[in-house]
């Protein structure tokens, strides 16, 4: 049985847009969420660390690495969902143009098919490899796509739309697949 803590990284002063890409680093809030957020897991034990290779998760990432001792793994295949056009748009000024997403994607961005695929296959090949407890610092729609494709959570679940910045989320992983154990908000 192994357990699996996936993060979402800490705020950016980019909060609020479609960053996708786009490489902001954590903001001064950010930082306080960092810290917040390691004192939340103090009790968890965590055998390695995993993180999208994007500022905004490498530096949520390395504060808990310090913190723990541990180093942190950056995976560019971790990386949120690439908004092409829309990268620094914020929802309400591109959903008039958005009728047939996610099944098509955003102009020259990644297609919602080809993401889902990306980060399934990623979390397959970071748990099948990993030791009992691990945690991975990673993006909204990669967290996402956790919950639905491996917890077997609806995807118009509210709790989809409750993950907030260096928020945690733990999961066993065992024969049944993931269950969600706990949060930590």
């Amino acid at each position: 049985m192994k357990q699996v803590i996936l993060i979402r990284h800490a705020a950016t002063d980019l909060a609020g847009v479609l960053c996708g890409h786009i490489d902001p680093p954590v903001s001064q809030t950010g930082q306080q969420q960092v810290a917040a957020l390691i004192h939340r897991l103090r009790h968890q034990n965590i055998d390695r660390l995993y993180t999208s290779d994007l500022r905004r998760a490498l530096q949520t990432a390395e504060a808990i690495s310090v913190s723990r001792g541990i180093p942190a793994h950056a995976r560019q295949d971790l990386r949120e969902i690439s908004f092409g056009a829309w990268e620094g748009l914020r929802w309400a000024s591109v959903q008039p143009h958005s009728a047939e997403y996610p099944a098509i994607g955003a102009p020259g961005g990644e297609s919602w098919h080809d993401f889902t695929a990306r980060v399934v296959a990623a979390l397959q090949d970071v748990t099948a490899g990993a030791p009992r407890q691990i945690a991975i610092v990673t993006h909204l729609g990669v967290i996402r796509t956790a919950f639905t494709e491996f917890a077997a959570i609806d995807r118009h679940s509210g709790l989809l739309r409750q993950i907030s910045y260096c928020s945690a989320y733990s999961f066993q992983i065992d024969h049944r697949g993931w269950i969600l154990t706990e949060s930590f908000q």
